[in-house]
């Protein structure tokens, strides 16, 4: 199976052990398009400490409570309203205005995150890192947002092998240890 026939959207990309620094070290990115011109994701794992208070000023009451992440190193000013939500699969609305955001938090099961700049690969850049070994592919998992952000690489690697159960398990630097 080629990378590209693994990359579907709503995919998410495990970092793997491969990627030793930088805000993709041990990251979970959510694949919201994979096209022959290139990819789009966000990472799920990276929370920013900024609110959307501080970001917007005056927003509608409901929104203050929506996190915001870090979804990737381009345009990190740009920022994005995304849902979430369940049905047999992870489903996603991207690019919601603050009205959308606002109405979506008001459906049960649905989760809405603010998002500062996205991740990008141009063509052939995700499959040519899948190749390396830099990510590890997997579908979202119904647990995905029921943990602690910072821990969700360790949970989601845990799951796919005895393996992965143990790099989930060692230390950022070994070598500190």
């Amino acid at each position: 199976m080629t990378p590209s026939s693994q990359l579907l959207p709503g995919s998410l990309l495990l970092a793997s052990t491969e990627i030793k620094e930088g805000i993709f070290m041990r990251s979970v990115v959510y694949l919201i398009e994979h096209q022959k011109e290139g990819s789009i994701g966000l990472l799920l794992n990276q929370p920013s400490s900024q609110t959307t208070s501080e970001l917007l000023g005056t927003i509608e009451p409901a929104l203050l409570k929506v996190p915001v992440f870090t979804g990737g190193p381009v345009s990190p000013d740009q920022l994005i309203f995304v849902a979430f939500w369940w049905e047999g699969t992870l489903q996603t609305k991207t690019h919601l205005s603050l009205q959308q955001a606002a109405e979506y938090l008001e459906k049960p099961g649905t989760r809405v995150f603010a998002f500062l700049g996205h991740s990008g690969w141009e063509k052939g850049q995700l499959e040519s890192e899948i190749r390396q070994n830099a990510w590890v592919i997997t579908p979202p998992d119904p647990r995905l947002f029921e943990s602690s952000h910072l821990d969700l690489w360790s949970i989601l690697m845990r799951d796919i092998s005895p393996y992965h159960a143990m790099i989930a398990e060692s230390p950022t630097n070994p070598y500190l240890n």
